[in-house]
């Protein structure tokens, strides 16, 4: 087939081995335009495929993370801030307390 792929997002996908955003092995020839390719792995498009133009094909690089916003927070699952407060923070202040090396 020959399929028309317009005014798109391919964002964030991932495959096993190829083509995180398209993976075209069937020997058909979509035609891309106007479509967006960002955070794919491993790749963004695997396989033939007509660039119609205005399409952005690139890595973009992991996502900034939002800033914490509770920065008192420091413990959670995995080292992660779990939005509270606790004896676990506190500790770990307390912990730190002191001279620097």
């Amino acid at each position: 087939s020959f399929p028309t792929v317009t005014n798109c997002s391919f964002n964030g996908n991932t495959a096993a081995n190829v083509g995180g955003g398209i993976y075209n092995t069937f020997g058909g020839n979509p035609t891309v335009t106007n479509t967006g390719f960002c955070f794919n792995t491993p790749d963004q498009i695997d396989g033939a495929y007509t660039d119609g133009g205005g399409n952005a094909l690139q890595y973009c690089g992991p996502p900034i993370p939002a800033p914490n916003p509770c920065p008192a927070d420091t413990t959670g699952p995995s080292g992660v801030p779990d939005g509270i407060v606790d004896v676990e923070d506190l500790l770990l202040l307390l912990g730190a307390w002191g001279a620097c090396p």
